[in-house]
C-alpha cells in the first residue's frame, strides 16, 4: 500500500488512510481503477473495504506464511467432551459432600 515493494506494518497505516478516502488515495498515487484493485483488494472481492484491511493485518500477524506468529482460530473442544468432564466433576463433588454410609 505504501508502494515500497514490501508488505509491512507501514502498509496498515497506509491502508487506513486510503480507506478514509479512496478517491483521494487513488488520485494522489496516480492509480487507475485496475491498479487500485491490484494494490488494495486483498480479499479478491473487487471491492475495497475494511475486510481488506483486516486481511492485511492477519497476513502480517501470520507473517504471510513464513512461519511467524499465528492468529488463526483455535478449535473449541467438543461439546460431548465438555459435558463428560462436567459430569465427572459433579460426580466427584457429590461423593466428597456425601457422608460415609456404612
Amino acid at each position: 500500500m505504501d508502494r515500497n515493494g514490501l508488505v509491512n506494518v507501514a502498509d496498515v497505516w497506509e491502508m487506513t488512510i486510503a480507506l478514509s478516502d479512496l478517491s483521494k488515495y487513488q488520485t494522489t498515487n496516480s492509480l487507475d481503477n485496475a491498479q487500485l484493485l491490484l494494490v488494495a483488494n486483498l480479499t479478491n472481492r473487487n471491492l475495497i473495504d475494511n475486510r481488506d484491511l483486516q486481511a492485511l493485518i492477519v497476513g502480517l500477524a501470520n507473517a504471510n506464511g513464513s512461519g511467524g506468529g499465528s492468529v488463526s482460530a483455535v478449535p473449541e473442544p467438543r461439546s460431548l467432551a465438555i459435558l463428560a468432564l462436567r459430569g465427572l466433576i459433579v460426580l466427584g463433588w457429590t461423593r466428597l459432600r456425601m457422608p460415609n454410609e456404612r
